[in-house]
């Protein structure tokens, strides 16, 4: 539904793939690693600031602003530079000691650090191929998070347990969700007695029709109408 808002919209499966560490931090509490930067050269400075304050014309910016949703989101851009495409992971842009806004990025086409000059780029396209970082995407506003060390207490009783499937969460923490959802927490809850078999329901909403259901001793039950016979606080 965002998709006409956005340069692209980015797959999925680069943020569920994501969780699995986040869980991981939430049972060992060691916080994931952050990633080196690029080397800097002498007198140059990393800039995040917003694309609109640099003295770019507005299609430098443009092609900025793009990249910056590319490298959030880790996809691959496809850069048109000096008569030729080549696609990159972009990370960081920094102002030399020359007066030059320089982009650095790795080039997937040649396997290795590349640095182009802002003023010389003449396209940017946003593409579908998602990369892993090899250091730090600098190209967004602020630094990274840094999420302090957690001390975990050893005991079995008290540590939380995560499968390593793909979602991260063990079918103990699956099934206490499931039963939280059920629980009515909140609210008046109202018993319901089926005129036939005699089956009470709990019901968060006043509603006289009932489901399809069993007896008490395990035999289908015609009856589809009950009476409110408790409410409970």
């Amino acid at each position: 539904m965002l998709r006409h808002q956005l340069p692209a919209l980015p797959p999925v499966d680069s943020f569920w793939d994501a969780l699995p560490e986040f869980f991981s931090w939430l049972e060992t509490g060691l916080a994931p690693e952050i990633m080196a930067s690029f080397k800097s050269a002498p007198g140059e400075k990393i800039l995040r600031e917003h694309t609109l304050n640099l003295p770019l014309n507005s299609s430098l910016k443009s092609y900025l602003e793009i990249i910056r949703f590319a490298a959030s989101n880790r996809l691959c851009i496809d850069l048109e530079y000096q008569q030729s495409t080549r696609r990159n992971e972009t990370y960081s842009l920094r102002l030399t000691k020359d007066g030059n806004i320089i982009l650095h990025a790795w080039n997937i086409n040649s396997d290795g650090h590349r640095s182009y000059r802002v003023d010389r780029i003449n396209d940017a396209h946003i593409t579908n191929q998602i990369f892993t970082p090899r250091y730090a995407v600098e190209l967004t506003p602020a630094d990274p998070i840094r999420i302090p060390q957690t001390e975990r207490s050893s005991s079995p009783s008290n540590a939380p347990r995560y499968s390593s499937s793909r979602s991260g969460i063990s079918s103990k923490r699956r099934s206490s969700a499931r039963q939280s959802a059920s629980t009515f927490a909140y609210g008046p809850t109202y018993i319901y007695e089926c005129l036939s078999c005699n089956k009470k329901f709990r019901r968060k909403k006043q509603s006289t029709t009932l489901n399809s259901h069993k007896t008490k001793d395990g035999w289908p039950c015609s009856g589809r109408i009950g009476y409110l016979v408790d409410t409970k606080y």
